[in-house]
């Protein structure tokens, strides 16, 4: 669930590619810098928004969530008393095991599904 209210700071992790968080999340895919980079040519995609876990007046929280050579991290903020979280970079069996794996998924049809436009 979004919410219209909005927090100021940013990620302070390299991860999150810095652009403003929107009320709806958006997508951003970008392909490394250079060709001898020592990073996978695979797209990075991240996308931020704000969210609430329960009706209002509840808390609102910042969130950006990014994938990176098939790791995930996520990052959320309280947008009042700006704490942060920030998961570590989770490779897929970390948040996927036999009991809950959608066949042939990969880590980016796991981030899709995140996405709420």
């Amino acid at each position: 669930m979004t919410s219209k209210s909005t927090c100021d700071s940013m990620p302070s992790s390299s991860t999150f590619l810095g652009v403003s968080a929107p009320v709806h999340p958006e997508s951003v895919s970008i392909m490394p810098s250079s060709p001898t980079s020592s990073v996978s040519s695979q797209p990075v995609v991240e996308f931020t928004g704000t969210t609430i876990f329960a009706r209002p007046p509840a808390p609102t929280y910042r969130y950006a969530i990014s994938l990176r050579n098939d790791k995930l991290r996520i990052w959320l903020e309280d947008c009042d008393s700006k704490k942060q979280w920030c998961t570590t970079e989770l490779s897929i069996d970390a948040y996927v095991d036999p009991t809950n794996a959608i066949p042939d998924a990969t880590s980016a049809d796991y981030v899709e599904v995140c996405k709420v436009e």
